[in-house]
């Protein structure tokens, strides 16, 4: 996910019911999954005009209308 974010890819909704869990042999790895709502900052600042995310999990800041009409910057952690 930081990887991604580094290159301006933002998944948007990285909540527990968007958490995989992949193994392999003995090993299990955390698997971020659902990324068709996720935006690229080179296409656009906003896909749509939907809110995407699951609500709790959302920080407060992506709740505003401020934030939809582009007044809020987008940073790391509106994603954690």
């Amino acid at each position: 996910h930081y990887l991604l974010w580094t290159v301006d890819v933002h998944h948007g909704d990285p909540s527990v019911g968007n958490m995989a869990v992949r193994r392999e042999g003995d090993q299990s790895y955390g698997v971020l999954v659902d990324w068709d709502l996720a935006t690229i900052k080179a296409l656009s600042e906003h896909l749509s005009d939907r809110r995407t995310g699951t609500i709790p999990f959302m920080a407060i800041d992506t709740l505003c209308d401020h934030f939809w009409q582009g007044h809020v910057p987008r940073v790391y952690r509106h994603e954690l």
